[in-house]
């Protein structure tokens, strides 16, 4: 399991469903408790419903998923987690989060980093993630690693979300900004449109 040591004391490591979960149940409050509403939809489904879910995620095998914690000492200050998606090489950045009292140290950027270098090594080639679109303790560090917007979609469960995405492959990147209209094409784009 992987284990990387901070300054300060601070120490980002890999762990176990059976002991991240828990520590997870236990601060998560914390970081949700000023959220207007989320809608809870699991809790509202029917029992054939929640029978067919379960049947549904026996199809997808067992995805690859990575959860960090971050501590200072023994105390659990922190969290970031995602996993495979449903594409091969698509992973997705569930959730991250610093505790309040230990934030404004660069904590965040350190685990986001630590998170994708993971990630690449993996050989993932596209991580993705969604985000209240006034989430700028998030978004900032985000754009500034190399995530891109890659689109906004209204979530019944969160409300207005922009989706953000980074490109390990930097030609796949650098489509992204012909695509938005950024950037004309140069040779090699122009080679992989055929154009």
């Amino acid at each position: 399991m992987f284990t990387k040591n901070l300054d300060h004391g601070y120490v980002i490591k890999e762990m176990k469903p059976d002991d991240f979960w828990p520590l997870w149940d236990a601060h998560s409050p914390a970081i949700f408790r000023d959220v207007l509403f989320s809608f809870p939809w699991r809790q509202h489904l029917t029992e054939k419903e929640n029978a067919e879910m379960a049947l549904l995620s026996k199809n997808k095998g067992t995805p690859y998923r990575l959860l960090l914690a971050l501590f200072k000492e023994d105390e659990f200050v922190g969290w970031s987690f995602g996993d495979q998606k449903n594409v091969d090489n698509d992973y997705y950045m569930r959730n991250s989060a610093i505790l309040p009292k230990h934030r404004r140290q660069g904590l965040y950027s350190a685990l986001l980093t630590t998170h994708l270098e993971l990630i690449k090594e993996k050989g993932f080639q596209k991580i993705t993630s969604s985000h209240h679109v006034t989430n700028n303790a998030v978004l900032i560090p985000k754009l500034k690693a190399g995530f891109i917007i890659s689109g906004f979609e209204m979530d019944d469960g969160f409300g207005l979300l922009v989706n953000l995405t980074y490109f390990t492959n930097p030609l796949r990147r650098e489509m992204m900004d012909v695509r938005a209209g950024l950037i004309k094409p140069n040779d090699e784009i122009k080679s992989a449109l055929k154009i």
